[in-house]
């Protein structure tokens, strides 16, 4: 279910949610664009991406450039599919067939083929190379093969894989330059993308063009459409107050607002392009001899606390209740609502006399800024209320990495890991630990969970959602996960441009540019 490269794709996968620049596809109430295109569509990045290589992270930020520069095999646009690299497809239990659209160039005019696209897919499956979107994408331990005379792939997956294709649609497919030399993907790119890579600067700026002839798109949509920029040029801008000014001067025409200048925009009447991210959620150590293992003291220590005031506090006034444990699944029953307890001090008082005399240690993402830093000291606060000494660290990435996915030296966690869909996060809470090459962090036992995510994980996509909602309630109600504040990672834009958004950001043939 899990490997050992899941470690850091935990992190990276929470590291996404504060960096992402989207989730669910939304477009807002504007009408469609048409007439010649401005040159230059300009899109503020909040995140330096590193490497660009698109298998080599699942940042927001990289795979958000991977969408100008390269194609999945097939589009997700909510609980529906349209073509891409593949304009046929099926799956029957743990296999998964894809027919390869004819006519499909990489940047460089060569074909891409059946051959590159299975090379591509057993890549990312192979836990050797390391790839963090194993299980995000191509289900790892999955092989596939290529009949290049039908140009067909056949994929198959070690088990039935409930959401394999909404997985695959979020799959970069990268060309066979890049393939035979990855270097060349860190800052460079080899795609089949409706733009191409002309210049990089690391941590700066990079420059796109729009490539003539392009009509493999998400169901066959193409270049030659009115209103798309000829031009695209991607700027990391990492302050949002400096992001809010570049999207009211017209210095940008899309970037991500989260924060307290969301209220700014909203005054000028800017576009929002609503995507909803979980952002609060707390773990507790759950290792052998930890004080917090017990059911009873973590719900304790949940009851202690306001959660409500939490997520004030956390989100500057911005944020929402959750309702779900994934913030953009196709499962839509709630799991969160009613099984988390109430603010109950007394009892909270009772269920932690256990811990009397004792120092827990909480962790949490120091870049998730100041409001943050004040809703931990909020939680420290209400736990001395109840009688718990609670000594909180605010860690880099790396420094998180090593003390709560590899070494396990936490008692109380902030993490907020979210996915796509109930499948992807289950080798967060069930499984192995990281020291035995799984990702469950916590060590997280729910036997409730674990029955429920079993047999949902053998049915189909949709079909399983309501066994993915009994298993994720039951890891709420057992305060195995602990949610408490979702906020919205709002792509925002002038009216001179209109788009839709994805799971990663902005679809670029979406775009449409006022004359």
């Amino acid at each position: 279910m899990s490997s050992p490269r899941r470690t850091a794709a935990a992190l990276a996968l929470a590291a996404a949610i504060v960096a992402a620049t989207g989730c669910s596809a939304q477009s807002p109430d504007a009408p469609s664009r048409t007439g010649a295109a401005p040159q230059v569509f300009t899109l503020a990045l909040n995140a330096d991406p590193g490497s660009l290589d698109p298998h080599a992270s699942p940042l927001g930020v990289v795979q958000q450039l991977a969408l100008f520069l390269y194609d999945p095999l097939i589009h997700r646009n909510g609980d529906d599919f349209s073509s891409g690299l593949a304009d046929k497809w099926s799956q029957d239990g743990k296999v998964v067939r894809f027919h390869i659209r004819p006519g499909v160039t990489c940047a460089d005019g060569k074909p891409l083929t059946a051959e590159t696209v299975a090379a591509n897919l057993n890549y990312v499956a192979d836990p050797k190379n390391g790839s963090p979107l194993a299980d995000l994408t191509v289900p790892a331990g999955s092989k596939a093969t290529a009949d290049a005379a039908a140009s067909e792939v056949e994929l198959v997956t070690p088990e039935p894989a409930a959401f394999v294709l909404h997985g695959l649609a979020n799959l970069p497919i990268v060309c066979d330059r890049g393939l035979a030399d990855r270097e060349l993907l860190t800052q460079g790119a080899d795609g089949s993308g409706p733009y191409v890579l002309d210049s990089s600067v690391a941590g700066s700026s990079y420059n796109l063009s729009l490539r003539p002839g392009y009509g493999w798109g998400p169901g066959g949509a193409t270049t030659d459409t009115a209103g798309l920029p000829a031009k695209v040029t991607v700027n990391v801008v990492t302050n949002e107050t400096t992001t809010a000014n570049l999207l009211l001067n017209g210095g940008v025409h899309a970037g991500v607002v989260a924060g307290p200048d969301v209220r700014r925009l909203q005054e000028a009447k800017l576009t929002r392009y609503s995507t909803q991210s979980v952002y609060g959620e707390l773990f507790f150590n759950q290792s052998a001899g930890s004080p917090v293992r017990s059911q009873a003291v973590r719900r304790g220590l949940v009851q202690a606390l306001n959660l409500t005031e939490l997520m004030t506090v956390a989100t500057s006034g911005l944020g929402f209740a959750p309702e779900r444990l994934t913030g953009s699944s196709p499962c839509k029953q709630p799991t969160v609502p009613g099984n988390l307890p109430a603010q109950d001090v007394a009892a909270a008082k009772e269920a932690l006399a256990p811990l009397r005399g004792k120092e827990l240690t909480m962790r949490y993402m120091s870049k998730l800024g100041p409001a943050a830093a004040a809703a931990v000291q909020l939680a420290v606060e209400q736990w001395a209320a109840a009688g718990v000494t609670v000594k909180a660290h605010g860690e880099t990435d790396a420094q998180l990495l090593t003390s709560v996915f590899q070494s396990g030296n936490f008692d109380i966690a902030w993490v907020p890991i979210d996915g796509q869909n109930p499948a992807q996060t289950r080798g967060y809470f069930s499984g192995p630990p990281p020291a035995k090459g799984g990702g469950n962090f916590a060590q997280i036992g729910n036997d409730a969970y674990d029955e429920a995510a079993a047999k949902a994980a053998a049915l189909p996509g949709a079909a399983g959602c309501d066994l993915w909602a009994k298993a994720d309630s039951a890891l709420v109600s057992a305060a195995d996960v602990v949610p408490f504040a979702n906020v919205d990672y709002s792509t925002w834009s002038p009216a001179s441009v209109s788009f839709e958004t994805g799971y990663y950001g902005v679809l670029p043939l979406s775009i449409r540019m006022r004359a």
